[in-house]
């Protein structure tokens, strides 16, 4: 009996929470573990805590789209499993580092193997039907939210009262827990869509070139990737930008996850309310303009914060504006892929993301190294303003259409027009 799209969209959202939260538990310490195993000069610790954010999206860069493209052929939930029971054993061997050169590389094979976040999109989106995508879209972006919230809350939390080793244990114990409810409780009937003569000899790198070769696909994903730079730029430096604003040693990791659970909060409550617009009204472009220049001019006062309460509402608000943003286009970005194509389009998406927070993380550390952390803040949202540029000229909303499935040159469903290179 084919399994219920609701039953898919709510264990997927459950185990999507608990996966994130694993993911996310070492987030707000990751600096402070550098600390830990022997680094102590400020500007070392700052650059090696954008090569270790940045080692595992590198690494999502290149093998995201590849594990994308298998889901298509052999199914989604066998790679929703395959990224979180990887995450589970590659964070549980973090215990046993001696040194950041270790971490390194457990780092990149995170990067690697996981993923799980757009294996349970490409499984989701698959499942539901169109007119309940951008509801389903935001749920799922809630469940990255809420993961991000609540993880680095109570991964900050536990190192300050239990230390890191044990909060990596619990993290990895989390992430095995997701593995496993996936594979009892969905039930997905897969059959891989007939090759066309066309792509039956098309290789991996062909496949993607032809999928970015459609402009509005291209566009969203460009996009997605510059957003999730001046969502990533500011990352790494936080901890230690706590530090620099009162926060001492002994409760820097609780402050930091404070800040990311503030921010993830609001986004998890945002990226439903858009899907529920979206699905009702649309205006996707519209949403996504307001979104977007929002949290532009949001980053700009934290530039000159002064106190850790006043840091506390303006990341509450940063985060309430990126959970429409970010919903917003993983909803555009759906409708405009072919249901046989989604986990292709999503994995090639996941690897753009992936490559625009390396980047993001690695100028965050770099930036604030060389001006200052301050300074971080208005370029976010210098480059942020360049992305509301690039929405408010290059993107159109979805326009409807009778046959969800139908190939996109032929449903229209999305038109888009294209926006100048480099923008």
């Amino acid at each position: 009996m084919k399994e219920s799209w609701q039953r898919i969209l709510w264990v997927s959202w459950l185990a999507q929470v608990l996966a994130i939260v694993g993911f996310s538990f070492i987030y707000p310490f990751l600096p402070l573990y550098v600390q830990h195993l022997g680094v102590h000069d400020q500007h070392a610790v700052l650059i090696w805590s954008g090569v270790l954010y940045a080692g595992t999206t590198i690494a999502m860069t290149i093998f995201a789209p590849i594990w994308g493209a298998i889901s298509d052929r052999y199914g989604r939930k066998v790679m929703v499993v395959r990224s979180m029971a990887s995450g589970a054993i590659i964070i549980f061997l973090m215990i046993f580092v001696q040194n950041p050169g270790e971490l390194l590389v457990l780092r990149i094979l995170q990067g690697m193997l996981t993923g799980s976040v757009a294996a349970s999109q490409a499984l989701v989106s698959t499942a539901v039907p169109r007119e309940k995508l951008g509801f389903s879209m935001g749920m799922m972006q809630m469940a990255l939210f809420a993961g991000s919230s609540l993880g680095p809350l109570l991964g900050g939390q536990l190192d300050d009262h239990l230390g890191f080793q044990t909060t990596i244990l619990i993290a990895a114990a989390l992430l095995l827990a997701a593995a496993v409810m996936v594979t009892l409780y969905v039930d997905e009937d897969f059959k891989p869509a007939p090759r066309s003569a066309t792509t039956r000899g098309m290789g991996f790198w062909q496949g993607a070139r032809s999928l970015l070769s459609k402009k509005e696909i291209a566009i969203l994903i460009l996009v997605l990737g510059v957003v999730q730079f001046g969502g990533q730029i500011v990352g790494p430096i936080l901890p230690v930008f706590v530090q620099e604003l009162g926060g001492s040693s002994g409760n820097a990791a609780t402050l930091a996850g404070n800040l990311f659970a503030i921010a993830g909060l609001g986004s998890a409550i945002t990226a439903v309310l858009a899907g529920r617009i979206t699905d009702r009204r649309g205006h996707f472009k519209l949403l996504l303009v307001l979104s977007t220049l929002a949290t532009a001019l949001i980053y700009i006062p934290q530039h000159s914060v002064q106190t850790i309460e006043e840091f506390y509402i303006l990341r509450g608000l940063t985060g309430l504006t990126i959970g429409a943003m970010l919903a917003t286009s993983a909803a555009m970005l759906t409708l405009s892929t072919p249901r046989e194509q989604r986990g292709a389009v999503i994995g090639l998406s996941a690897g753009v993301n992936a490559a625009g927070q390396a980047v993001g993380q690695i100028a965050g550390s770099t930036v604030a190294s060389a001006f200052g952390i301050r300074s971080v803040f208005l370029v976010t949202a210098g480059v942020l303003g360049i992305v509301t540029l690039v929405v408010g000229l290059g993107v159109h909303d979805p326009v409807a259409a009778e046959d969800a499935d139908a190939p996109i040159q032929e449903a229209e469903e999305v038109t888009l027009a294209t926006a100048p290179p480099g923008n």
